[in-house]
C-alpha cells in the first residue's frame, strides 16, 4: 500500500503539467541587436523640437544592418534627404502617449530606396549592408519637430525598421548566416514631459 501511495505521489503531479515542446527546451538566442533612445532633456515646452539619438548595438554574434543607416555629413544641408540630421534607412522615432498611442500629427522616419533594377540578392547583401561586429554600435540622430500636444507626460520610442520586402529576399542567404536584422528592433520608451 505504501508503495502504491508513493507511486501515485510521483506520477500524479505530471498529469497536471503542460507538455514541453522542442522549441520550449531549445536555448533562446540572444537578440541580433538592441536599440536605445536618448533625449537631451526630459522637460520640453509645447512645440519645442525634441532631439533624439538612437543607438543600435549588435548582439554577441554581430548583425547586418543597412549601409544607408550611416549618417552622411551632408544630411543636414541637403533638403532632398529629409529632416534635420539625416533621413536614413531603418530608423524611426515616435512620440506616444503613456498608454502607447500615437501623439503626433506628422510621422518621422528615415527611409531610402533605390533607383533602377534590383541587383541579385548576394550582390545586394555585399553592397547595401554592413556587418556590425559583436558590441559594435551604429548611431543615428533625429528629432520630433515641435509637435503641438496637450501638456503632460509622453514616451519617445525609437525603432530600427528594415525594409521588409527587400530584406526578406536576403534572409537565408548562406553568407548572411542568420545575422541580418529582418524584424523591427524597438527601444525601451523614454518618458518626457511637455509643458
Amino acid at each position: 500500500m505504501k508503495l502504491l501511495a508513493a507511486l501515485l505521489l510521483l506520477l500524479l503531479p505530471s498529469c497536471f503539467l503542460e507538455p514541453q515542446t522542442a522549441s520550449d527546451r531549445a536555448p533562446k538566442q540572444p537578440p541580433l541587436a538592441t536599440l536605445t533612445a536618448h533625449v537631451d532633456k526630459v522637460v520640453y515646452k509645447g512645440g519645442e523640437q525634441i532631439h533624439v539619438t538612437l543607438t543600435l548595438r549588435a548582439g554577441p554574434r554581430g548583425a547586418y544592418v543597412s549601409k544607408w543607416s550611416k549618417v552622411s555629413p551632408n544630411d543636414n544641408q541637403n533638403s532632398l534627404v529629409g529632416r534635420q540630421m539625416g533621413n536614413v534607412s531603418g530608423f524611426d522615432i515616435s512620440l506616444l502617449t503613456l498608454d502607447g498611442k500615437n501623439a503626433e500629427t506628422v510621422g518621422h522616419a528615415g527611409v531610402a530606396d533605390r533607383f533602377g533594377p534590383t541587383p541579385p540578392p548576394s550582390e545586394r547583401l555585399k553592397n547595401e549592408f554592413l556587418f556590425l561586429k559583436p558590441g559594435e554600435e551604429e548611431t543615428w540622430r533625429g528629432s520630433v519637430d515641435g509637435t503641438r500636444v496637450k501638456p503632460g507626460k509622453y514616451q519617445i520610442v525609437g525603432a530600427y525598421v528594415p525594409d521588409y520586402d527587400q530584406v526578406r529576399e536576403l534572409v537565408g542567404l548562406p553568407e548572411e548566416q542568420g545575422l541580418l536584422i529582418a524584424d523591427v528592433v524597438r527601444s525601451t520608451p523614454v518618458t518626457i514631459t511637455i509643458e
